[in-house]
């Protein structure tokens, strides 16, 4: 009878209180308990992205200023040399940001295209095919200093505009930082005027 009359006399506030510190030590505990898996689980898609666009033996992380806006730039090496550079760059699309991560030979050629990261969100059936092997493969081959031109997906233009603007970036980086050749002040990649 004695504690019953002490939860009555216990303000709702404090109930309420205490049910959010327990709350967020809970929240606290959980984040910290999931943080390295999740860190563990996007750099393991990080390099799986790098061999498909730049096979090599080793990738080693290289310091970009935060004014080129990619997210990542590794050199790709096999042994001592250096046979090009990965390179990741997100962009805001239709459903959330569209990551772009490119592989360019020393020669500035880019050699693979990759669409897509953890957190692809873009709409199914029209900009989830920038995912699709046809889209990206329109990439391989195009002169990263000269440019070139892509097509557009067809019912997805900000998904294919978000795609187009992280690859520029992307290959500004590289011949910046990679290549050391002056940075294009026009886009490197366009839309084809089909």
């Amino acid at each position: 009878m004695d504690s019953n009359n002490a939860r009555k006399g216990l303000p709702a506030f404090a109930v309420l209180g205490i049910i959010a510190v327990v709350a967020a030590l809970v929240l606290a505990l959980t984040n910290t308990v999931t943080k390295g898996p999740i860190a563990e689980h996007q750099m393991s898609a990080l390099r799986a992205s790098f061999a498909a666009v730049m096979p090599a033996e080793s990738y080693a992380e290289l310091e970009v200023p935060e004014n080129f806006g990619v997210d990542s730039l590794y050199e790709a090496k096999n042994g001592t040399e250096t046979v090009g550079w990965c390179v990741t760059a997100s962009v805001t699309g239709y459903g959330g940001p569209v990551a772009v991560t490119l592989g360019v030979g020393t020669d500035g050629v880019v050699t693979g295209c990759v669409v897509g990261d953890t957190n692809f969100a873009e709409t199914a059936g029209f900009g989830a095919r920038a995912k699709e092997p046809a889209f990206q493969d329109q990439f391989i081959g195009l002169d990263g200093q000269n440019g070139g031109s892509i097509e557009a997906i067809s019912g997805a233009t900000i998904t294919s505009t978000a795609v187009l603007d992280a690859a520029n970036l992307a290959l500004r980086c590289v011949n910046e930082l990679g290549l050391k050749k002056p940075a294009a002040t026009e886009s490197i990649v366009t839309f084809s005027n089909k």
